[in-house]
Parts: structure tokens; C-alpha cells; sequence
């Protein structure tokens, strides 16, 4: 039989725990303080123990490593304190299945972890690590029906012919605040408006590829050679043709929306 390893001697004091999404609004240095607010008056302030340390993650949609996350766990295995704090349940797991397994573990190495917005929840308990569990499970729903809600947004907005993504090469994205429609649109719209149009910097160079690919005549490098001998470039100013070392042309064909375009109109 395996030997269980002794869980470690516990600092006496707390370790808070700071996350931040973008859904945040336009400040998560705002939402970490109020977060650390809550924590210091409902939590460590009463208790009479140090907070020993801040572990705080901003999370946005290039990223969502969380790497003050991991560090919490680790230290917490090394007995580096010997409680956590969370503002809200819903900051503590990026998803219900993490946050229970977490606040499972802390609570097996002996940490006692404390919601300043509940401050009846005792996960070590049965009964409060139910409900740990409900309130995880709530959080999730709610992430996943705003998710749910944002992209039948975009899909909406799509179908009435206005565009929610960053425009393709050859447009270019507009955005009008409401002061500025008509008063048969003002009602559409929120603050602001967004769509796209064309740029006319770009736009006449992408007709004349358009119009080069339904001669039949030319495959979808040999446009972009062609594109690359008019002194035509890519939207990031990079060539359509890059010429190597040995003197080999290569295509460079998978960068903006618009090339992919016309790949799809040459196999369709």
C-alpha cells in the first residue's frame, strides 16, 4: 500500500485570492480592490491573522492561463498559510468542476477557505461544500448562457447585415454612437452602432483580384504573383510573394479574410 504523505505544518494566516475576467467592464484594477475590500473587512480583519499574501490573475480571451492560480495551490501543498480568502465563489474555479476539485484539496491539506459574501460557508463541512458546489454550478450556467446570449447577439446582428467582427481586408469597421442616426435607427441600437464599409484604399485591389478570379483564367497563386508584380501587399504590408534564399517563389496565401475568400470561390 501507497504511504499517504503527511499533509504540511500550516502558517497561521490567510491567502487571498484575486481574479479578474474581461467581462470586467473597461477596470480590473477596480474590481481586484473591491474584491480586496470585501475580503479584508468581512475576513481577515475579524479573524485577527496576517494576510500573508495576494495571488491575483487577470483573465482575458487571448489568455486564460492562470498563473497566481497555480501559485496559490503550490504554496498552499507547502503549508504557506493557513487559510484563503475569495470574494465571491464564482472568482475562485474557472469552471465548477476546477473550483470544487480545488477547494477539495485545500480543504484535505487542512487550509480552511472563507467567502467574504458568505460567511456561512464552510467547505470542510458537508452541507457547505453542497452548496459550494450549487453556487459553482450557478456561476457556470450564468457564464455560459451570457456566452450563449453574446454570440446569438453577433449572429443577429450578422443577418441584419451589420458585422460584429473586425472587418476583412478591403474594409474597414465603423462605429456611430446613437446621437449620430436617423431617428428610425436610434431605436435599433444601443450607444453605438458598429458595422463596416469599404476602404478604398484597399478595396479597389481586391476587386481587381476578384475580377482576375472569375476570368477562369489564373489559379489563386498565380493571382497573388500577379497581385505581388502590380506592387500590391498584404493588409500587414507583408508580400504576397516572398522569394527564399535559393531563388524559390513562395505564396504567402493564408493570412487576411479575403484570400481565404477567394480560396472558397476557387474550390467551390
Amino acid at each position: 500500500m501507497k504511504k499517504q504523505k503527511a499533509p504540511p505544518v500550516l502558517k497561521p494566516g490567510w491567502a487571498q485570492y484575486l481574479r479578474t475576467s474581461d467581462e470586467d467592464a473597461q477596470a480590473p484594477e477596480r474590481s481586484q480592490a473591491g474584491q480586496a475590500r470585501l475580503i479584508r473587512d468581512y475576513l481577515v480583519e475579524p479573524s485577527g491573522l496576517e494576510c500573508l499574501e495576494t495571488y491575483a490573475d487577470t483573465i482575458t480571451g487571448r489568455s486564460t492561463d492562470r498563473e497566481n492560480y497555480q501559485r496559490l495551490l503550490k504554496d498552499a501543498r507547502e503549508g504557506r498559510f493557513s487559510h484563503v480568502a475569495i470574494s465571491h465563489i464564482d472568482r475562485f474555479g474557472r469552471n465548477d468542476v476546477e473550483g470544487q476539485r480545488a477547494i477539495d484539496e485545500l480543504v484535505r491539506l487542512g487550509i480552511k477557505v472563507r467567502v467574504a459574501s458568505s460567511l456561512t460557508m464552510e467547505p470542510e463541512k458537508p452541507e457547505s461544500r453542497m452548496i459550494a458546489g450549487i453556487f459553482l454550478s450557478m456561476a457556470r450556467y450564468e457564464s455560459d448562457r451570457l456566452s450563449e446570449r453574446t454570440r446569438m447577439g453577433m449572429r443577429e446582428k450578422l443577418y441584419d447585415g451589420d458585422w460584429s467582427w473586425k472587418a476583412p481586408d478591403g474594409y474597414r469597421n465603423v462605429e456611430m454612437r446613437k446621437s449620430q442616426l436617423d431617428l428610425s435607427e436610434r431605436g435599433k441600437h444601443a450607444r453605438f452602432k458598429r458595422s463596416v464599409e469599404t476602404n478604398p484604399a484597399r478595396h479597389a485591389m481586391w476587386r481587381h483580384a476578384f475580377d482576375l478570379l472569375l476570368t477562369d483564367r489564373y489559379t489563386l497563386d498565380e493571382i497573388a504573383l500577379k497581385l505581388h508584380e502590380e506592387g500590391y501587399t498584404l493588409g500587414g504590408g507583408a508580400p504576397f510573394v516572398t522569394v527564399l534564399p535559393d531563388g524559390r517563389r513562395h505564396v504567402n496565401n493564408t493570412t487576411p479574410v479575403s484570400y481565404t475568400h477567394l480560396r472558397a470561390h476557387e474550390t467551390a
